[in-house]
């Protein structure tokens, strides 16, 4: 099984590239619930591209998404550890 990180990038990569979000979820739909709003919020992001940011800014804000996916991953990983 693909982490959720794993799985993110993929969808963000696939809707970059014209695919709708939806099509992402189908694809893993016992993470979708999880995904959909990250997903939309990438959709967000990808429609408000207009704009360009320098590539120092990106680079920072998907190193920040992704650190906390991570701590959220731990998190899970701890209150599972806990149960």
């Amino acid at each position: 099984m693909y982490s959720i990180t794993i799985i993110l990038n993929e969808c963000i990569d696939r809707i970059i590239k014209g695919e709708m979000v939806e099509q992402c979820l189908r694809s893993y739909p016992d993470q979708a619930k999880e995904l959909e709003p990250l997903l939309r919020t990438a959709l967000n992001v990808k429609i408000a591209s207009n704009i360009q940011p320098r590539a120092e800014f990106k680079a920072r804000a998907r190193y920040e998404l992704l650190a906390t996916l991570r701590e959220m991953e731990a998190k899970k990983s701890q209150q599972r550890t806990v149960i």
